[in-house]
C-alpha cells in the first residue's frame, strides 16, 4: 500500500491533470451541441451574403468545429488554475495545463470515435 501512495505522491500533478481533463470533457459535452448549432448558423449567415460559397457548407461548418478544440483547451487551462488555488498539493504549472488539455483532446477524441454510431446525420 505504501507503494501505491508514494506513486501517486510522486505524480500528483499527473493526477491534477487527467481529472481536470475528464472535468472539461464532460463540460464540453454539455455544452458542444448549442456551439455547434450557433457556428452552423454564423455559415448560414455568410452563405446568404456569399452565396457561392453554398457548395461548401458543409467544409466551413468543419472548420468552424475547430473552435472546439480551442475551447477545451482553454476550458481545461482555466480548471486546472482552479484547481491549482483549491488543491494544497500543487501550484499552477503552465506545463501540466497543457497536459490537461492534450489529455482532454485525447478523452473527447476517444468519445467522439465510442459514439460515433449514435450521433445525428445533420452533425
Amino acid at each position: 500500500m505504501h507503494r501505491i501512495f508514494s506513486y501517486a505522491k510522486s505524480h500528483v500533478y499527473e493526477l491534477h491533470a487527467i481529472f481536470v481533463a475528464t472535468v472539461a470533457v464532460v463540460l464540453m459535452f454539455l455544452i458542444k451541441k448549442p456551439i455547434k448549432n450557433w457556428i452552423a448558423r454564423q455559415v448560414d449567415n455568410r452563405i446568404v451574403h456569399k452565396p457561392e460559397l453554398s457548395e461548401n457548407r458543409r467544409i466551413l461548418i468543419r472548420r468552424g468545429n475547430m473552435l472546439l478544440i480551442i475551447l477545451t483547451m482553454l476550458l481545461s487551462f482555466g480548471l486546472f488554475w482552479v484547481a491549482s488555488v483549491i488543491s494544497p498539493l500543487i501550484n499552477f504549472s503552465f506545463p501540466t495545463a497543457v497536459m490537461s488539455g492534450v489529455f482532454a483532446l485525447c478523452e473527447y477524441a476517444f468519445l467522439d470515435q465510442i459514439t460515433f454510431d449514435i450521433r445525428d446525420e445533420d452533425e
